[in-house]
């Protein structure tokens, strides 16, 4: 389905500049704390994983390390407005990203993506990267092996193009745009989806009712009963 499918895309002027994404960005992943240690763990730190990433913006975690997990580890704490990628996984999770939107601690399969110049904008590189998830996923395959991962080095000298911040602003705003009427789009569908299943619902009460009768009994139970009378 076109609605469910949907991912942002950006056509790429020749005209633009295309640089690495390490030039201007700098890219981390984190690490895992001991998970037999319960020191390190059910703290107040947010901690975030690759399942958490599927292009969306993430406000809350859904574990939490201490600060000892912190420091025995090499999890680092991602500031907030930080694109997070996913590194790993082989069924749709590897390539996605996300926005950050709150400060904390990241695993070693996620990697931290943050703006270091000013010519490119945040929701711009968001778009942009959202767009080139195919890409991500082919040039991680291409790597053979046995598992298909991506890593901090395939990611900084991943090209993207950067336009000047007025045209960037402009392609966020249309793509923003679009995203709201895919948004209400998926409203819609799942309004009549479940008028649908109310009235499948409906339908079958309706029918479980008439085939009662007054003392309980269904259609089928006495047909049952009358054909246990007839000789045979």
């Amino acid at each position: 389905m076109v609605v469910e499918n949907y991912k942002p895309k950006i056509d790429i002027d020749p005209e633009w500049e295309m640089v690495e994404l390490g030039d201007v960005c700098e890219v981390k992943s984190g690490g895992t704390p001991d998970r037999e240690n319960a020191d390190y763990w059910n703290g107040t730190i947010p901690y975030i994983k690759t399942g958490q990433i599927f292009f969306n913006h993430i406000y809350e975690a859904e574990e939490f390390i201490t600060q000892l997990g912190l420091e025995n580890s090499s999890t680092r704490i991602i500031p907030s407005g930080t694109i997070l990628m996913a590194m790993y996984g082989q069924g749709v999770t590897r390539g996605r990203v996300s926005i950050l939107k709150i400060d904390a601690a990241i695993n070693q399969a996620v990697a931290a993506i943050s703006i270091k110049s000013k010519t490119i904008e945040i929701n711009f590189l968001y778009h942009q990267l959202q767009s080139l998830y195919e890409h991500l996923r082919m040039i991680s395959d291409a790597r053979g092996g046995n598992q298909s991962n991506l890593n901090s080095k395939l990611i900084k000298e991943l090209k993207i193009a950067v336009p000047t911040l007025n045209i960037q602003k402009r392609i966020v705003t249309q793509i923003e745009k679009e995203q709201e009427l895919v948004n209400a789009n998926k409203q819609m569908i799942g309004l009549f989806e479940q008028k649908i299943k109310d009235r499948i619902a409906k339908v079958w009460g309706e029918d479980k009712d008439e085939d009662a009768c007054l003392d309980g009994t269904t259609r089928e139970t006495l047909s049952m009963a009358a054909e246990e009378d007839i000789a045979y």
